[in-house]
């Protein structure tokens, strides 16, 4: 054992180690993110130690505020080192630590920081960490054959770090991590200067995360977990959500519960999930110039408020169901179908969310909205060849009923109306719908509130849509004979509202403004003023007025 205390010689040494080689890291983020500079605590007060790999390895981390030096491979032999309070970890190039388990205490990487399959406990005091540091297996290969898998090594690490984690690989993922801390994940080329005000971004993430399972969530986080994402790539596995029958499970990059928070999400891409990001509660911040890619449902918000969608690519979500003609009305018989056929966005009892700047492309439906959202704004964004429609309200409080337990039905019904005001945006259709419409479907149905074995129902539905500002760029070259912009099967609604304003249809090719279904028997208030028409279609115009649609 070598032993030097003190020393100036050593010291300078091991500083002149520490600029060449250390964690050091400017940030260059947004206001809301905190700028950290990682430096190492200051070594006047330090001792310094070489640790020799042949010595006595469950002695040699003992005095506190000492810089351990490790410029060697050291095995641990699957036993459990703890390093003392206050102290620095100082690898030179040739230094390693494998095999073992290692107990933080305070402690401060630095140099080329080396592990290999480890265990990990305790407290770091480093602001800024790298994936990089802590061996996390890089192939499918290795994940395999690993005893300890990268979901353990996120956990554990995540519980150690500071607030920063620089992701600078690509890693499989075989088992879903869970977040109960906060993190921010960096890609090591992002900053701010690749935020741009529109989806017209040309930044595209490489480092991240991958599934190796079709049955694998990448990240779930609970009630404790506050989680940001910047230039990080999340991927699944698409082969298994496009065109294939529905599987029993739902794969997510992000899974969030009733509580739990989603920070910011900054060009980020998220490929090949069941439901890119599932939010089921929780607390999401904002989503900007970020791609999600071939998921079935790109971003599922259930129970999820207050928050922006800006400048983000939703394309390819397409059903994993083969879609036929028989299956292109909506009705209740096929809507749970219908939930797995594809959709870029699907809000569900979501309120106060502001999607502007979006681009949609090649998607089944490119907006569902269902079951009690309350205000949700739709702006300046391009929309382009859905295969289906462009927006689906299904107007139905059933499961409203299920989450707000307790209240009485007049109650209740506040919270069962929705408000959507869809302004400012392009819509151009290239390509034949299957569907029945250009713009959006409109369904509707009251069914059981409360507990459904009392049978006791309760009122309307309300659906305020204000449709207004919208141009339409329709060159497609086979329409359906009753193809228009609006389809509306309208079951028992009386309260729903349009206004249809301020558009320019006159490159539409639908032949009418509304086509009901024949079923419909409910009621709702049409108003249209100041759009222009096109050659195809005049205002007013409805095929099957069955209910009853008043225009104003």
């Amino acid at each position: 054992m070598k032993t030097i205390n003190k020393n100036i010689c050593f010291i300078a040494i091991a500083t002149l180690i520490s600029i060449f080689t250390g964690c050091n890291y400017q940030g260059n983020y947004a206001d809301d993110i905190v700028i950290y500079v990682d430096k190492r605590p200051g070594t006047n007060n330090y001792g310094y130690k070489y640790i020799d790999p042949n010595e006595n390895l469950s002695e040699s981390f003992l005095i506190n505020n000492m810089i351990y030096y490790i410029n060697d491979e050291i095995d641990l032999k699957t036993k459990t080192i703890t390093i003392a309070e206050d102290s620095i970890l100082l690898f030179g190039d040739n230094g390693k630590i494998k095999n073992g388990k290692i107990v933080f205490n305070k402690t401060f990487l630095d140099g080329s920081v080396n592990f290999s399959q480890m265990r990990y406990e305790g407290t770091l005091i480093n602001k800024t960490c790298r994936t990089s540091w802590f061996g996390l297996n890089k192939t499918d290969a290795e994940e395999n054959s690993a005893p300890v898998k990268n979901d353990t090594i996120l956990s554990e690490i995540f519980s150690c770090i500071g607030p920063n984690l620089i992701i600078d690989g690509l890693y499989p993922l075989s088992s879903t991590v869970t977040i109960s801390t906060k993190v921010t994940m960096i890609a090591p080329d992002w900053s701010m200067s690749c935020l741009k005000s529109d989806y017209n971004y040309t930044y595209t993430p490489t480092k991240g995360f991958y599934t190796t399972s079709a049955t694998t969530t990448l990240f779930s986080l609970t009630n404790t977990s506050s989680v940001n994402a910047y230039g990080i790539y999340f991927k699944g596995k698409k082969e298994n959500y496009i065109g294939k029958t529905i599987p029993g499970y739902v794969t997510s990059a992000f899974a969030l519960p009733l509580v739990g928070s989603l920070g910011s999400l900054y060009n980020c891409k998220i490929e090949g999930f069941g439901q890119g990001i599932r939010g089921v509660g929780g607390f999401i911040e904002k989503i900007q110039n970020t791609t999600f890619d071939s998921c079935r449902i790109g971003l599922y918000i259930a129970w999820t408020s207050d928050f922006d969608v800006f400048g983000c690519k939703f394309i390819n979500c397409l059903p994993n169901l083969e879609i036929t003609d028989s299956k292109t009305t909506l009705t209740e018989d096929n809507l749970n179908d219908l939930r797995h056929a594809g959709a870029a966005i699907w809000a569900c009892c979501a309120g106060m969310v502001n999607f502007a700047n979006n681009y949609y492309e090649n998607n089944f439906i490119d907006f569902v909205a269902s079951e009690a959202d309350i205000i949700i704004n739709v702006t300046d964004s391009t929309f382009k060849n859905p295969t289906f429609a462009n927006f689906y309200f299904y107007n139905n409080h059933y499961r409203a009923a299920d989450y707000f337990n307790g209240l009485v039905p007049s109650e209740l019904h506040k919270y069962a109306i929705d408000n959507f005001v869809i302004t400012g945006n392009k819509f151009a259709n290239s390509k034949s719908n299957i569907g029945k419409c250009t713009a959006f479907i409109y369904e509707t149905d009251v069914r059981y509130m409360g507990d459904s074995k009392t049978a006791k129902q309760h009122g309307d539905r309300g659906l305020n849509v204000i449709f207004s500002g919208n141009t339409f760029d329709d060159s497609r070259t086979s329409i359906a004979s009753d193809d228009a912009i609006f389809f509306v099967l309208n079951k028992n609604d009386t309260k729903g509202a349009i206004t249809c304003s301020n558009n320019k249809f006159n490159l539409s090719k639908s032949n009418y403004l509304v086509t009901t279904d024949t079923s419909s028997s409910g009621k709702f208030t049409f108003t249209t003023n100041d759009n222009t028409w096109g050659s195809t279609v005049t205002e007013n115009e409805i095929k099957n007025n069955n209910g009853t649609i008043i225009f104003n």
